[in-house]
């Protein structure tokens, strides 16, 4: 079945991007435009000899003017290709348009993304923990890989189907991911405007997108749960600043206020992965597998054993940014340890970060239209965000950045990345810092 364009598809010619019978690489004929969001566009395309149907992912021309937005598409290609998963969409090739334009090929999706299908409303409890499940075995890949998606929520996560009709989650969109490992090749920093989306944000990545680790990706799945749930967040606010002021001091929305046949263990499980302190949150997407595969069906079951075979890091506790140092034991209130017990104090710290979170999302919208919804393709879209643990070394001066619109970017990105010159060990991270990566609009 051919799935209809996305309300983001334009009816007119975009400038520069490939029109309908056009062929792209030589063996790519384009069908029609699935999506279109603030800096790029997917289309169908059919391969004219494999009689098969990809979604070719391209940036718009002014975002390809931006040496950060041509980081962040290589970024995505590579973290999406690295992660070995049913769960993922794949990237079958890379390349770029004779008028200097990268972009990716991935793999066709028929379905709709859970944000669509939350529209309708929540899910049977088994349904929803099954479905989840399904996105916690790629999570585990990505975080065993050195990835944090950082940007996880319901539009992020694509229910296809197996040819055998079983349902299938896709996680999309690495875009905003981050890579610290030492095998990734590469060594990205968080940019200015890479947030996430608020409602899924924990409250690290609500003070600081450098500072989070696998956890914020563990806080964001039990926010999705609790959605496909309950019908609604956990957190909500009139206002961005009363919804991150929301996030960063109040407890949650109770599961069972609005899902009262919702088992008090499951509810309890969600809570866990909503705690301010992340170290109070579970260690690993496994532990919190583990804790609510009780309540979803055998298949589901069957989800948490592939994770089991998954070498999934053990977590250390965050790094402290920079500054005076914090007691954490103290009767100070601090960010990274949720420890907030003056109540009106927090909420002046939630509602000073959400006013520097919202000057950030103003600047980076006028200066890079990042804002716009990435395009979302009925076909494919990943989004992988990866989250360093500590903050990054800064590169060098000799350090090239992403080259913008340049060919060989992509390809060479996800190609592997040469030995270290002779003579001279690998460097590899502080055994303090881990690694972890993320990414999306």
């Amino acid at each position: 079945m051919v799935q209809p364009a996305l309300p983001g598809a334009p009816d007119a010619p975009i400038p520069g991007i490939p029109r309908p019978g056009e062929i792209v690489a030589d063996k790519y004929q384009i069908e029609r435009v699935l999506g279109m969001g603030g800096m790029g566009v997917v289309l169908a395309a059919r391969h004219r000899f494999l009689e098969q149907r990809f979604a070719i992912k391209l940036l718009l021309p002014d975002a390809a003017a931006s040496p950060e937005a041509i980081s962040r598409f290589t970024r995505e290609a590579q973290a999406a290709s690295s992660i070995r998963s049913e769960h993922v969409a794949r990237i079958v090739d890379v390349g770029s348009l004779a008028n200097g334009l990268p972009f990716m090929v991935m793999e066709f999706l028929d379905g709709q993304d859970l944000g669509q299908l939350l529209q309708r409303g929540p899910l049977p409890i088994q349904d929803a923990v099954d479905l989840v499940l399904q996105a916690c075995e790629a999570i585990a890949q990505a975080h065993a890989q050195g990835v944090v998606h950082r940007d996880l929520k319901p539009a992020n996560l694509f229910l296809s189907h197996r040819p055998n009709g079983e349902r299938l989650i896709k996680v999309l969109d690495f875009g905003i991911s981050k890579v610290t490992q030492g095998n990734s090749g590469i060594a990205l920093t968080a940019t200015s405007f890479a947030f996430g989306t608020p409602l899924y944000m924990s409250p690290e990545q609500i003070r600081s997108a450098k500072y989070v680790d696998p956890r914020t990706d563990i806080w964001a799945l039990g926010v999705i749960l609790h959605e496909l749930i309950g019908g609604r967040p956990p957190f909500e606010g009139e206002s961005l600043t009363a919804l991150c002021a929301a996030i960063t001091v109040d407890p949650p929305r109770p599961l069972r206020a609005d899902r009262p046949d919702a088992p008090p263990e499951l509810e309890a499980a969600i809570q866990h992965t909503l705690q301010k302190d992340v170290r109070a949150r579970p260690g690993s997407v496994l532990d919190f597998a583990t804790m609510i595969a009780p309540f979803g069906s055998p298949q589901g079951r069957f989800s948490l054993q592939q994770i089991e075979r998954i070498n999934v890091p053990t977590l250390p506790p965050l790094p402290r940014p920079s500054g005076p140092a914090i007691d954490p034991n103290s009767t100070h209130s601090s960010w990274e340890t949720g420890r907030l017990p003056n109540r009106s104090t927090s909420r002046w710290l939630a509602a000073a970060a959400a006013g520097t979170l919202l000057a950030g999302v103003i600047g980076a919208f006028a200066a890079h239209r990042w804002l716009g919804p990435t395009a979302k393709p009925a076909a494919a879209s990943s989004t992988a965000a990866s989250a360093p643990l500590p903050p990054p070394t800064p590169p060098s001066a000799s350090t090239s950045t992403v080259p913008a619109t340049s060919a060989t970017v992509l390809a060479s990105a996800l190609s592997p990345p040469p030995g270290p010159p002779s003579g001279r060990p690998p460097s590899r991270p502080s055994p303090k810092h881990g690694s972890v990566q993320t990414t999306r609009d």
